[in-house]
């Protein structure tokens, strides 16, 4: 059985990239090989720019000391629930109506979708047996020589090139299609006129290129049972059993996301209908889940909360500070549970925990891995509340909330339109008769027309 990662919504809806070169070059070794528009920035500075340069860099700096001092605010961060959630003032979360989405239904479309969008190009195939083509990836290594000799920036072991990505100079990519692995490849070319770098520009340079390993991402249409077998790693599957794992894959998903979006707007339903104060300890307690989960999904990436607040041009106490409202809503919806459970004699124990489990196919590991004991508690608390709302209330289920919420804005939207049409040839028949009035009595007649 072959395993696909579950499907997550991503914490940050940015990714910022943390390095800006790959392999063993430093960036000034780049410069020299890469394509002019990447080479133009690196020309040496005057004397204004340098100081400019150097104030440039003190101020970096600073703003690099409170980068780090904020990773060690947020590092700091303990989650930890609270006594005191807050005040219930009433509960109403019986006899409620709501729209919930309806589950979806797999498609054979959304089959090949998830192949060829998620699996084939973060799975690519050892390509040794073949020649390189566009759109490979190559590992190589190479040195650059100017009439016979070395360059500074020219060489380079163990880099990763994808073929036709353009980041080297004219010729250099084109010039490895057709070569083969563990082959040397000899490139006769010339650097730009206007490269960006007096010493090499318009110069003729040779490279000499040492092919050590070709990769390839797959299409949909090169997709078959080879092409199965190696990205699955057995050869017990198919093309079709590969795509039938990932229909099930989607379909388990589908099922969560259902019932996800079943309990969450349940809870709204009810969090909505009651009125809840939230304790200022229950708020500041969904900001510090709310931030260690931020900074987990960007550590993941290879980043960290402060850095990435830093490139989005704020800090960590200024952004904290902006999600409070946010969290003040979380923290209500926390109470809600709570309060759901403890009217209807629930609570978190081995047992709810298990049947939480069991509906959301996870093991109690993986929970372990991903969750603290609060956030478990937390967890097992909303689908013990969320079923209690929906087993007494009524569900309406719709194709798409967002859907349906667009069509009653268009709905309100045209009916808007039409009051305003109505009453523009309301004011312009008023006008008209105004006018006839005016026109056929003086005075008195015409200023009371005016006053209607």
């Amino acid at each position: 059985m072959v395993k696909f990662r579950r499907l997550a919504i991503p914490a940050a809806a940015a990714v910022i990239a943390a390095s800006a070169f790959m392999g063993g070059c430093s960036s000034k070794e780049e410069t020299a090989v890469e394509s002019s528009s990447e080479a133009d920035g690196d020309e040496s500075q005057t004397e204004t720019e340098g100081d400019e340069s150097q104030e440039d860099a003190d101020s970096q700096d600073d703003e690099m000391a409170q980068v780090e001092a904020d990773q060690e605010k947020i590092s700091a961060i303990s989650p930890s629930k609270p006594e005191d959630l807050g005040k219930v003032n009433s509960l109403t979360y019986k006899g409620l109506s709501f729209e919930a989405e309806k589950q979806v239904e797999v498609t054979d479309a959304d089959v090949e979708s998830y192949l060829s969008g998620s699996i084939l190009p973060n799975t690519p195939i050892d390509a040794n047996d073949d020649e390189v083509r566009s759109g490979d990836t190559v590992n190589i290594s190479y040195v650059g020589t100017i009439d016979g000799e070395e360059f500074e920036g020219g060489s380079a072991d163990n880099f990763d090139l994808t073929i036709g990505s353009g980041r080297f100079i004219d010729g250099f990519e084109d010039g490895l299609i057709g070569a083969k692995y563990g082959e040397t490849v000899v490139l006769d070319l010339k650097f730009p006129e206007d490269y960006g770098n007096e010493e090499l520009n318009g110069k003729d340079v040779q490279f000499t290129v040492n092919i050590n390993n070709i990769s390839r991402t797959l299409t949909i249409d090169e997709f078959d049972d080879e092409a199965a077998k190696l990205i699955a790693g057995t050869d017990t599957v198919t093309a079709e059993s590969y795509r039938q794992q990932i229909r099930e894959f989607l379909q388990r998903n589908a099922e969560l996301n259902f019932k996800s979006g079943l309990y969450n707007s349940a809870i709204a339903a009810a969090v909505e209908a009651s009125s809840l104060e939230p304790s200022e300890e229950n708020i500041d307690w969904q900001l510090d889940v709310a931030l260690t989960n931020y900074d987990s999904n960007l550590q993941y990436q290879g980043l960290n909360l402060a850095y990435y607040l830093y490139m989005l041009g704020t800090d960590y106490d200024t952004f904290r500070a902006d999600l409070r409202d946010q969290a003040a809503e979380a923290a209500k919806d926390v109470m809600l549970r709570y309060a759901v459970c403890e009217a209807e004699g629930l609570e978190y124990n081995e047992d709810t925990l298990n049947s939480y489990l069991e509906e959301f196919g996870y093991t109690e590991e993986e929970l372990d891995a991903m969750a603290s004991e609060d956030e478990k508690q937390t967890a097992v608390v909303w689908y013990l509340a969320g079923q209690a709302i929906v087993d007494n209330g009524t569900v309406t289920y719709v194709d798409s909330l967002e859907a349906e919420a667009a069509g009653d804005m268009a709905e309100t939207e045209t009916e808007e339109a039409a009051d305003d049409e109505n009453a523009a040839e309301s004011e312009a028949s008023a006008e008209s008769e105004a006018e006839e009035a005016e026109s056929e009595i003086e005075s008195v007649v015409s200023e009371e027309t005016e006053a209607e």
